[in-house]
């Protein structure tokens, strides 16, 4: 990395700190449960009556509170004294933590798009493709790639790179020594295929027997779960013949008839959702024809201890629905579109729409005991949007705030679709839709309006980049506890003799 490269990268990232949402925290909301260790031990220390029995502790610690500021301050100065001589290394750990800040207001001139431009990306680049190469850093190297693959579109300026990331990948996946390496390598090879691989069918040529290698030579869930997105996503963006979607359904369908894990099982319905909306809409008798095969399995995962397996399958079945009525409704006025009439079931004879039908309104008012009230309260919200559309026609309504822009996406196909992007892409979603020339192909004028609020504000000197924060994530748990305190500050009555 050059002289230059390391002081515009430096700069960059002595501006843009992370805002906490690193690649870490997003793959492992892929793989494992998160934990609130932290805010449980912050809640009892705030419940300690300690404090009013012992002052003295409190006097104590305020001195000893004081002597850490200046102490800090201190070396702060020697730190900004010795940050001409940053060295490579440091900047690189750095880069592997790189996240967009939010509200920070980027440079837009030249070839600048978001916080960081052209040059001081492709410096932190080429220094993380260095250290997937070395043993001991693999892991950082791979989550600092995929860290910025995920938030920026890189696709046009490292286009003479590309073939140099995906061996990476597949290096680090063929022999990964840990969990997280081989999950980030498979992810990596789906972030590639979001920046280099649209209607590459050569890439995913090459691809498509490598993973199916690495699937049956694991004996890891979490790893085969990873890699049969990144197969399903592949196909998706790279395939132009929808009979290729088969073979990942035909991957999917195994999974679904032999339990291993909910993970798994999970990644295996969002992938046989994401392969149908390409087989169904290029090719609806085969798809019907596939999905009758498979009915049961999804109608059995309606029974699942995981909220979440419940509820893919049940959207997947809702996907089938759509997708066997759009060609009987190509002529139907927009206008119609909320009307009641029912289904044309054609081609689903195969299943009982009435017990069907009933299974599913039940699922909707969920008084299960043995279920949680949170996973009630997720699977009554999703179930009753399965139950209208397969009920009655009615699309169903998933919205997203963007900047305070509410998107929608009104068909299960669009919705499929999004979540497959959403697990890719995390926390980085919105700069692929404000960046990526792929994602108004995939879904129109849902985010038209996200593209147009984006070059307004470049227009006019303004645009700010946000990452947007996952419901579930531990920044959404922390502006939770704080706007719940902020509404008990106000709430509070003062004292009369205040």
């Amino acid at each position: 990395m050059s002289n230059s490269g390391n002081e515009l990268l430096r700069q960059a990232l002595a501006k843009y700190a992370s805002s906490g949402m690193t690649a870490k925290t997003e793959d492992n909301e892929l793989s494992v449960e998160g934990s609130t260790s932290g805010g449980n031990q912050s809640r009892s220390r705030r419940q300690s009556p300690a404090s009013s029995r012992q002052p003295s502790r409190v006097a104590s610690r305020a001195v000893s509170r004081n002597q850490s500021r200046i102490q800090s301050r201190s070396n702060s100065k020697d730190k900004e004294e010795k940050d001409d001589g940053l060295d490579e290394d440091e900047l690189v750990q750095a880069a592997d933590k790189l996240s967009v800040h939010e509200g920070a207001e980027p440079d837009v001139g030249g070839d600048h798009m978001g916080q960081f431009s052209s040059e001081q990306l492709s410096s932190a680049l080429s220094a993380l493709l260095d250290k997937v190469s070395e043993k001991r850093t693999t892991e950082e190297g791979l989550q600092g790639i995929c860290s910025i693959m995920a938030h920026k579109y890189i696709g046009e300026f490292e286009l003479r790179n590309r073939e140099s990331y995906l061996d990476a990948f597949k290096r680090s996946l063929r022999n990964y020594k840990s969990l997280k390496e081989g999950l980030l390598a498979s992810r990596g090879i789906a972030l590639w295929f979001l920046q280099f691989g649209e209607n590459d069918d050569s890439a995913y040529s090459d691809i498509y027997p490598f993973l199916k290698k690495v699937i049956s030579d694991t004996n890891t869930s979490s790893i085969t779960a990873q890699i049969i997105h990144t197969l399903a996503f592949a196909n998706f963006i790279a395939c132009e013949d929808y009979r290729d979607s088969v073979d990942i359904i035909d991957l999917c369908s195994k999974q679904l008839s032999d339990w291993k894990s909910a993970e798994l099982t999970l990644m295996a319905l969002n992938s046989y959702g994401l392969m149908m909306t390409v087989l169904g809409g290029s090719n609806i008798d085969l798809a019907k024809q596939i999905f009758e095969r498979d009915y049961n399995y999804h109608y059995e995962l309606l029974d699942c201890d995981d909220v979440d397996v419940r509820i893919a399958s049940s959207e997947n079945i809702a996907l089938m629905y759509e997708l066997s009525t759009e060609e009987n409704d190509d002529s139907t006025n927009q206008e119609d579109d909320n009307e009641n009439f029912n289904y044309n079931v054609a081609g689903l004879d195969f299943l009982d729409h009435d017990e069907l039908l009933d299974k599913l309104d039940d699922m909707s008012k969920d008084s299960t005991k043995k279920h949680s009230k949170k996973d009630k309260q997720h699977q009554k919200q999703a179930l009753r949007l399965v139950v209208a559309s397969i009920e009655s026609n009615i699309n169903p309504s998933f919205k997203m705030n963007f900047r305070n822009i509410i998107v929608r996406f009104s068909t299960w196909t669009k919705i499929t679709r999004l979540n497959a992007f959403k697990l890719t892409c995390s926390n980085g979603l919105y700069m692929q839709f404000v960046e990526n020339p792929i994602m108004p192909l995939v879904f129109g004028s849902s985010i038209d309006s996200i593209v147009g609020n984006n070059l307004n504000g470049l227009r006019n000197g303004k645009a700010e980049e946000r990452v947007v924060v996952d419901s579930k994530s531990e920044m959404a748990k922390y502006r939770s506890k704080s706007l719940n305190k902020l509404r008990s500050n106000k709430n509070m009555v003062p004292d009369d003799d205040f």
